[in-house]
């Protein structure tokens, strides 16, 4: 059973015209709230479009949605919002015949879009609120993903655009295929997984926090403002596998491609 269920093709708020006309863009908007309890999940998939997630008050998850095109047709892609029967909030945009979102969607969603029309440019940017105590997955195709002032899990992905989570805590991943990873982790994770394959990742981390770090790059430099002890062999340049920070803490991986490894100490 689904509560509080949202689909919509038209946005029941009035629409926002940026200008009438092909080739000028035009824009719309809506917005959905629910009661959401602490432990529970949002999980946000989104294709072409921006993803950004921001710390909320109270025990509500509110969204914010905003429909972009030009020549595209709006009609084709609807929003879907909703608490489903364990607790969890799920939003994604519905392309063509889609009816609703579930735990395979990513690969869908990419399969989808490579398949759209070429002329239908429509775009979709979501903003959520996200109260304490509520794990985050939040996932693009072609867009940047942010999630800042998380106090529980992450998840963030994308293809093509950057990645920036700060805060959180528990398991931390940030990925993305072109583009760069930017985290600032605050309170003590148990784990850390950042990811890109063309671009940099970039790691500050407060003083408080101890971790097991690997850092890997092919074609690009490691940085650390930390002081690396060589225990074992030579200096190798592209891996590096050290501890900082106060003994103890979790597994941090930063790995590239293409790009540098930053590790910052804030």
């Amino acid at each position: 059973m689904i509560r509080n269920r949202v689909l919509l093709g038209a946005f029941v708020l009035a629409p926002i015209m940026a200008a009438a006309g092909q080739g000028q863009e035009q824009t719309s908007d809506f917005r959905w709230g629910e009661h959401i309890d602490a432990g529970r999940s949002v999980r946000v998939g989104n294709v072409n479009g921006i993803v950004t997630i921001r710390a909320g008050g109270g025990d509500r998850v509110e969204v914010t949605a905003v429909k972009r095109w030009r020549r595209g047709d709006p009609a084709s892609v609807k929003i879907y919002a909703a608490r489903e029967s364990n607790g969890d909030v799920r939003v994604c945009p519905l392309y063509d015949d889609r009816q609703d979102c579930d735990d395979h969607g990513r690969s869908d969603w990419r399969r989808r879009d490579r398949d759209r029309d070429q002329d239908n440019d429509v775009s979709i940017d979501l903003t959520i609120l996200v109260p304490r105590g509520v794990n985050i997955s939040a996932a693009t195709v072609n867009g940047n993903v942010s999630v800042t002032g998380a106090t529980e899990n992450i998840d963030a992905a994308t293809v093509n655009g950057d990645v920036t989570i700060e805060s959180g805590r528990g398991r931390l991943s940030a990925t993305t295929v072109s583009g760069t990873v930017n985290a600032t982790v605050v309170t003590q994770p148990s784990a850390i997984d950042f990811t890109t394959v063309n671009g940099s990742v970039i790691a500050e981390l407060a003083s408080s926090i101890g971790a097991d770090v690997e850092m890997t790059t092919v074609n690009g430099n490691l940085q650390s403002d930390y002081d690396i002890v060589v225990r074992n062999g030579r200096f190798n340049p592209f891996n590096l596998n050290a501890h900082v920070g106060p003994p103890g803490g979790p597994k941090m991986r930063l790995t590239t491609v293409n790009g540098n490894v930053v590790l910052k100490k804030r």
